[in-house]
């Protein structure tokens, strides 16, 4: 027959319950009263010990549960800071390292993500954003973007499933419905234009035919016109190589006199700034939005450069 777990010795439910850890301990005390009555004070002693609770006075249990509450929910080290738009605890080194959890954004910085607004669509932002929770900081409201991006991911999928279920439904209509003609013989005009279209249709795949015949004979003039150039570049690089290691001047003639263009070599060009490697704020994500521009100039001056100085944390209250 079965044994239940409470129909064991009192001493041996006492050695079990002492191999488990905080949190399954405070699960099997609030499973029955059977267990609830079991003596786990040593348990829960032994617990703040390894844990480093304080000694308070109060009861083990009562002990390892505040201290519990003070520890962070990524590294589980006591911190005395509170991730405000989540209300969870959270340390300084994991709020850092977890931005993909925890990285902060207001509204113009979700509207400039062309991400964002890709999984957004149509529907109204104000009303995704009053679902996600947020944090009021110096006169801005900043919503968690991971949050943020999932509502909206999750949004967009009910939209695509409900489509799909009405384009089925659509589809169950219409096999539904009867053949408005049947057993209707086609009659000779729509015959003769049957015909036709089959005729021009022979006619535009033969003239598809000729099409890719004449295309591949250019393709491959145009592979041998690249395959010299490439030869060529390839030759430059080898006598700029040897020039810079040797300390030789180049051949008359050779390769690397006129550029296959007609133009000065590569390395003989003034260099200029490309327009992608001006530094910019890693949160501009549209130049063109004037408010975003203004809102992140604003905000690295309240938190300094690319917001260095933004954070969810606050002191959490005794």
């Amino acid at each position: 027959e079965a044994t239940l777990l409470t129909d064991l010795p009192d001493c041996v439910l006492g050695r079990i319950l002492a191999a488990l850890d905080g949190a399954s301990l405070s699960r099997a005390g609030g499973t029955c009263r059977g267990l609830a009555s079991i003596d786990s004070s040593q348990a829960w002693e032994r617990l703040c010990e390894q844990a480093g609770a304080p000694n308070s006075g109060a009861a083990p249990a009562e002990r390892y549960r505040k201290h519990a509450a003070t520890l962070c929910r990524e590294c589980r080290r006591p911190t005395p800071y509170v991730f405000a738009p989540l209300r969870v605890r959270l340390c300084e080194r994991c709020e850092r390292s977890n931005p993909h959890k925890f990285a902060l954004a207001t509204r113009a910085m979700l509207l400039g993500d062309a991400r964002f607004r890709l999984l957004l669509g149509r529907r109204p932002i104000d009303s995704l954003l009053a679902n996600v929770p947020s944090h009021r900081c110096n006169g801005f409201i900043f919503y968690v973007r991971p949050v943020a991006a999932a509502a909206a991911q999750s949004g967009q999928e009910a939209e695509a499933a409900k489509e799909g279920e009405e384009a089925e439904a659509a589809e169950r209509a219409a096999a539904a419905e009867p053949p408005s003609e049947i057993g209707v013989c086609p009659s000779e005009e729509e015959q003769d234009e049957a015909v036709g279209v089959e005729a021009a249709a022979a006619a535009w795949d033969a003239a598809g035919e000729e099409h890719s015949r004449l295309r591949s004979a250019k393709n491959a003039a145009r592979a041998a016109r690249r395959l010299e150039q490439k030869e060529h570049r390839r030759k430059v690089k080898q006598e700029a190589r040897a020039k810079r290691h040797g300390g030789g001047e180049p051949a008359a003639g050779s390769a690397t006199a006129v550029a296959p263009w007609g133009g000065a070599r590569r390395g003989d060009r003034p260099k200029r700034a490309h327009p992608k490697m001006a530094p910019k704020s890693a949160h501009v994500l549209s130049r063109g939005d004037d408010e975003l521009l203004a809102e992140v100039r604003l905000l690295e001056e309240t938190f300094g450069d690319a917001l260095a100085g933004l954070s969810g944390l606050t002191l959490a209250s005794s």
